[in-house]
C-alpha cells in the first residue's frame, strides 16, 4: 500500500489541514508523525495517493505557514519505503 504524509510544525495547521481536506471530501487522517519525518510538532496527515494532487493544490491555497513536506510511504518487496519529496 502507498500513502502520502504531510508534515507541520503545528498541531494547529495539522489539524486545520485535515478538516479542510474532509470538508472537500477528500479522505485524510491525523496520524502521529512517523519517526522517518524527524522533529515536528508530533502529528501529521495521511492522504491516499488518488487525493494527493487535490490535498497539494488545497494546501498551496491555504497559506500554511508551518508545513515541513511531503513523505511517501510504500512498500516494495516486502519492505516499507519512506522517501522525502
Amino acid at each position: 500500500m502507498e500513502y502520502y504524509i504531510a508534515i507541520f510544525w503545528s498541531r494547529a495547521e495539522a489539524l486545520s489541514f485535515a478538516n479542510n481536506l474532509k470538508m472537500r471530501g477528500i479522505p485524510a487522517a491525523v496520524i502521529p508523525t512517523p519517526k522517518e519525518a524527524g522533529r515536528t510538532c508530533g502529528l501529521s496527515v495521511k492522504i491516499l495517493p488518488d487525493y494527493l494532487s487535490q490535498a497539494r493544490e488545497i494546501l498551496r491555497r491555504s497559506r500554511n505557514s508551518s508545513f515541513g513536506g511531503w513523505l511517501k510511504f510504500s512498500n516494495v518487496n516486502g519492505r516499507n519505503v519512506v522517501v522525502r519529496m
